[in-house]
């Protein structure tokens, strides 16, 4: 299919990295991370915008599971029964939206099986769970931002990849103020945007409204090579020094 359509699924190796390090950075944020005590803290919140095929969301998985207790090592493992995840414990969310129904469905079926549940996407591990969202051609992310808040009780996010489409650094800089206005970030939430390298102006651009925005950041660019760079802001926590 992704070659059929030259869809981009999979990811650099530098790419791949970045990705695993803010997902394990996240877990162990939220006090869900491997070494923390019971009760230490809720589960992660990962939101990824323009989705496609679920490259990034897929990448956030061995994460997750290293950091639930109960699911370490069942990756190597036969899958479990399926099983709906259990309310008293803390539950990994990750929210992939993506406004082509088709690669929506292709990548929560990826998601499942991932998971080990065939490709049923209601089905979930225990303290994982996934929510595939395709809004309308209309809806702007601010709506959509409000329905996760009201209709799906998911208020605010611990991780977000921010979307790739053309317009580039400027669109992701749009798709972080809709976040920001909607207060759906936590503090100490990280927030990833893959883009054209440090020295490109939109970049630059990018990085200034980070840096002046009336909520502080933490910032680092990783060079992901071929003229392209990821970057990791973290959201400061109020009273954090500068």
């Amino acid at each position: 299919f992704a070659a059929e359509h030259g869809l981009a699924f999979g990811l650099s190796a530098p790419s791949a990295r970045v990705i695993d390090a803010v997902a394990r950075r996240a877990a162990q944020r939220t006090g869900a991370g491997a070494g923390a005590g019971p009760g230490a803290g809720g589960g992660v919140n990962v939101l990824v915008l323009d989705a496609g095929l679920g490259g990034r969301a897929l990448r956030c998985i061995p994460a997750l599971l290293g950091s639930t207790p109960a699911l370490r090592g069942v990756s190597n493992a036969a899958p479990p029964p399926l099983v709906k995840a259990s309310d008293d414990e803390p539950m990994h969310e990750i929210v992939h939206i993506e406004s082509d129904a088709q690669l929506s469905g292709f990548a929560a079926r990826l998601m499942a099986h991932a998971l080990g549940f065939g490709t049923d996407p209601e089905v979930a591990m225990p303290g994982v769970r996934q929510l595939p969202v395709v809004p309308g051609e209309e809806t702007a992310l601010e709506e959509t931002l409000a329905s996760l808040r009201d209709d799906w009780e998911i208020p605010s996010f611990d991780l977000v990849f921010l979307g790739d489409r053309p317009g580039g650094r400027s669109y992701q800089q749009k798709q972080l103020e809709a976040l920001l206005k909607a207060d759906m970030l936590r503090p100490g939430a990280i927030v990833h945007a893959e883009g054209p390298a440090a020295e490109d102006e939109a970049t630059m651009r990018y990085l200034e409204g980070v840096k002046s925005g009336d909520r502080t950041f933490e910032t680092e660019v990783h060079d992901l090579g071929a003229g392209t760079s990821a970057i990791v802001s973290t959201l400061r926590h109020a009273g954090d020094e500068l």
